[in-house]
């Protein structure tokens, strides 16, 4: 069996590196422009092929053929963290790496796959996945998103936990952009609250995704609740969108899209700590976004209930039905069972 080789970008002091090896995947080149790091890989892998430099200025022709192109490319330019400078933040590199002539690794080397170790970075940048890889979006389009989906993951109901969801629009594109949407996203929510019986803790509504910090419902599940709040959100704005085609007299098959991104991410919420951190984590969220300078300036959190007490369009920490005790047969310890329910994903 050939044994796979790669080419590593920022390799840093070899972390990633040590896990290609283990893998048993051959290095052919490793390229870090900080001194200390390279060293540290020298001192340890003496065999190794380590190149001290910027990989703005890095020839890659050299190593064509290479099977994987590794790297950690620094994220700061995309990261909400860094204010998504992009273009105008120094530290962006891989479009740097890719565009000057002498430096199109990627090009030069038309690698079989891809190990970045900020994936996201690449793909803001423009860079897409070939086709040719299994379940990877076509490159032919500016705003393509990867529609694969992990399988095989399970969602945990019965705890009594809270769950910090997530969801986001289709391919990261601002569906929620406007004060309308997030206006219907959150009266939805609450009618959702409502039905299925369930305590809203904490939310936050962004251009691309939402935030939500629920109790399990007394009906359904999370599952059920986030399938039909998506639903009902999608089908009043596919009616807005239809009646906006027809009026400019455009067929409404050339522009439907859908809403959201399949599936969601759920976190159990296990202790008070955790409650905290999620509380805060959503609602600096738009502030670290720059929507805002302050939280209580973006309308769409639950903050504004947490600091002025203020209703909102969802209730928070609310509960205005009758607690039910469900009555159960008497068992014997042998008898019950675990009361956590392993729920796969559809």
């Amino acid at each position: 069996m050939k044994t796979l080789t790669t080419l590593e970008l920022c390799a840093g002091a070899g972390g990633q590196a040590l896990g290609l090896e283990r893998a048993g995947i051959e290095h052919v080149a490793l390229v870090e422009w900080d001194r200390h790091a390279c060293n540290t890989l020298r001192a340890n892998r003496p065999q190794w092929n380590v190149i001290q430099g910027d990989i703005r200025e890095f020839d890659a022709s050299p190593y064509s053929g290479v099977d994987i192109v590794s790297g950690g490319l620094p994220c700061p330019p995309f990261s909400v963290a860094a204010k998504q400078l992009g273009d105008k933040d120094e530290r962006k590199l891989f479009p740097a790496a890719h565009v000057k002539p002498r430096c199109r690794s990627l090009n030069q080397i038309a690698p079989t796959a891809g190990c970045p170790t900020h994936s996201r970075t690449l793909r803001m940048s423009g860079f897409r996945h070939s086709t040719a890889v299994s379940g990877s979006p076509s490159h032919s389009n500016p705003c393509d998103y990867s529609d694969c989906v992990t399988k095989g993951l399970h969602r945990y109901y019965g705890t009594h936990d809270l769950h910090f969801i997530t969801g986001s629009c289709y391919r990261r594109q601002p569906e929620l952009g406007s004060a309308w949407r997030r206006d219907l996203f959150l009266k939805i929510l609450e009618e959702a609250r409502r039905k299925y019986r369930f305590v809203v803790h904490g939310y936050v509504v962004m251009p691309e995704h939402f935030h939500l910090l629920i109790t399990e419902p007394e009906m359904g599940d999370p599952s059920v609740v986030i399938k039909v709040i998506k639903e009902r959100f999608s089908r009043q704005v596919n009616s807005k969108r239809k009646q906006a085609a027809v009026e400019q007299g455009v067929l409404w098959e050339q522009v439907r899209e859908p809403v959201w991104q399949k599936r969601f991410y759920d976190f159990n919420v296990w202790s008070a700590r955790k409650h905290v951190e999620k509380l805060r984590y959503m609602h600096r969220n738009p502030v670290k976004r720059g929507l805002v300078e302050r939280p209580e300036q973006w309308k769409w959190s639950s903050f504004r209930a947490y600091f002025y007490g203020e209703t909102g369009l969802v209730r928070v920490k609310s509960q205005e039905w009758a607690l039910e005790i469900k009555r159960r047969p008497a068992q014997s310890f042998a008898e019950v069972e675990s009361p956590l329910i392993r729920k796969e994903r559809e």
